[in-house]
């Protein structure tokens, strides 16, 4: 499962990752949009990630 996470994060698919997320962090993130607008603003655009390993 934690290996299927990183992939999804790593292909910037972060609503299959938010599936796999724990629901400690879904408390944070209840909906999957939110984590997906969240997680893309800081890898893609606040961070500039060019690769990710």
């Amino acid at each position: 499962m934690v290996e299927d996470f990183y992939q999804y994060e790593s292909e910037a698919e972060f609503g299959k990752s938010w599936e796999l997320i724990s629901s400690e962090i879904k408390q944070r993130f209840p909906n999957r949009a939110d984590y997906v607008q969240y997680r893309e603003h800081v890898f893609l655009q606040h961070k500039a990630v060019q690769m990710f390993q």
